[in-house]
């Protein structure tokens, strides 16, 4: 897949299967939402990350 394809695929998760990610792959996805670029650089957003399950239960039975 190159550069272009990759910016235009797309996917919208409808139902997590509860499988770990690497603290490798965890790294990467956090450095590639660090480097996003947003408008004047304000960064706008929040990632929050946890490996906390009944935080996780709690999040789910309240989206």
């Amino acid at each position: 897949m190159d550069l272009i394809e990759a910016l235009n695929w797309r996917y919208a998760t409808k139902r997590m299967t509860g499988e770990k990610i690497a603290e490798s792959d965890l790294n990467i996805i956090l450095e590639a939402i660090r480097l996003t670029p947003t408008a004047y650089g304000l960064q706008p957003f929040k990632v929050v990350v946890t490996r906390n399950e009944d935080l996780i239960g709690e999040i789910y039975r309240k989206s």
